[in-house]
């Protein structure tokens, strides 16, 4: 028999390579998922955006404004926060609907943004990107949480792949221009109705422009398009407008604040940024007092968080040193200037905010920090990959126990089913207030 006429099965590594790659995924919706269900919601910031959606969906009053601003009590006009946590209500009234809604449109954003990091930045094993994009704890205990800045976390990833695909980085484009500007100018307005920190966007779209003019490569398709991305995002906020003016912005002034000791923060903003794209577990243990009650009750996850805590200061560590690191790569070069850029324009944000730095209110720019921070990975495993798909591997599984962990604390003491039922029952009465009380009503009351 000649062995050289035998073929090869070429159809059973692709299928299971295929396979797995659906498997892995589905295991990442269903770990988002399920923390997603059991994240904190009765502190005062997570309950508020809830009560948004209920109050809409049980009063069908079209809600005129959304998120409001702590510390001086100004509420961001627009009709999306509230349509985004209780749209799906009017589909399933169930109390878990706003939880998993959210987790999924953040799920497919992530989709959509661990597809192009792997497209962009050649070398990493597939699973590395997805399952960092998806499993960080920034990702998954921040991203799936009821609160404003999650949502914004869906429009952060269009609005950049959108500037990564307008900006001369790239020869062959993923997206076309006209889609790209119409993810930018979409994203633009949305976030302008769930977050102050909309125009730390602003520098982007500038250098955006930019760029087109200096080139001459600026078309009316451009142009149109972006156009009609804003024009798309404006239908939730016309409504706003139409009845209250430009008077709907009055506070917004009271943020901005002069505070040059904020000049002085620059290692805490940097150091911030980048912790994005780390195990940041410190973060999101708590306080003492969380941390302890934690270990005390599931001893089983004090290594997997020791460990994570260990790996992600040295994680803020490589990326600092990967900065310097000489690479004769243009991409890199681009995205190690845009990341520095980007804790520039951080530190003048807070330079006229009456608000200290804290990372929720930058949160917009996660999809910044995990891009560089990719680019970072692709030089070590170009190096070592084999040695450091192993180290990934055990990372990514104590990130698992540390989740397991976290979500059982979390559905004993932070989670909807503390009190499962009282949200419920505001669904099923069509009462919102038998949730709580707005600390705002300014779309019912009229103040």
């Amino acid at each position: 028999m000649d062995i050289r006429r035998v073929k090869k099965p070429e159809l059973i590594i692709p299928m299971d390579k295929k396979r797995f790659f659906l498997l892995f995924i589905f295991l990442l919706l269903i770990l988002r998922t399920a923390y997603g269900l059991v994240t904190e919601i009765w502190s005062p910031d997570e309950m508020q955006i809830l009560l948004l959606g209920l109050k809409f969906y049980t009063s069908h009053d079209w809600p005129f404004f959304g998120p409001f601003v702590v510390y001086n009590f100004y509420q961001i006009p627009g009709a999306l926060q509230a349509l985004l946590t209780g749209g799906p209500l009017f589909l399933f009234p169930f109390a878990e609907t706003p939880f998993i809604f959210l987790s999924l449109i953040t799920f497919l954003a992530l989709c959509l943004l661990s597809w192009y990091i792997e497209k962009r930045v050649t070398g990493l094993p597939w699973w590395l990107i997805w399952g960092l994009v998806m499993a960080l704890p920034w990702s998954v205990q921040f991203g799936t949480r009821i609160i404003n800045p999650s949502y914004e976390l869906v429009f952060s990833v269009l609005f950049f792949i959108g500037f990564f695909e307008l900006m001369p980085l790239y020869k062959e484009k993923l997206i076309s221009p006209g889609l790209a500007s119409f993810m930018v100018g979409i994203s633009l307005v949305c976030m302008l109705q769930l977050q102050l920190s909309w125009v730390l966007l602003l520098p982007f779209v500038l250098a955006i422009l930019i760029f087109l003019l200096s080139n001459r490569s600026l078309r009316l398709n451009h142009a149109g398009m972006f156009s009609l991305g804003l024009l798309a995002g404006l239908l939730t906020l016309i409504p706003t407008l139409h009845v209250y003016g430009f008077s709907a912005y009055n506070g917004a002034a009271s943020y901005v604040v002069f505070q040059t000791e904020n000049l002085l923060k620059f290692v805490d903003i940097l150091i911030r940024f980048l912790s994005f794209s780390t195990y940041e577990v410190s973060y999101f243990l708590g306080k003492p007092s969380d941390r302890f009650m934690e270990m005390r009750l599931y001893p089983w996850m004090m290594p997997s968080s020791f460990l994570l805590l260990g790996f992600g200061f040295i994680q803020v560590a490589f990326f600092i040193v990967s900065f310097f690191l000489k690479r004769n790569q243009p991409d890199w070069k681009f995205v190690k200037w845009l990341s520095f850029s980007t804790v520039i324009v951080i530190c003048l944000y807070f330079l006229f905010s009456s608000k200290g730095p804290s990372s929720h209110t930058f949160y917009i720019l996660y999809p910044v920090s995990l891009i560089y921070s990719m680019f970072c990975y692709q030089y070590i495993f170009q190096k070592k990959p084999r040695l450091f798909k192993i180290v990934f591997i055990v990372v990514l599984l104590s990130g698992a126990v540390y989740m397991t962990g976290m979500a059982r604390y979390n559905y004993k003491f932070r989670s909807l089913y503390v009190d499962r039922e009282r949200i419920q029952k505001a669904i099923d009465k069509k009462d919102y207030t038998l949730a709580g009380k707005p600390l705002v009503n300014k779309w019912i009351d009229g103040n």
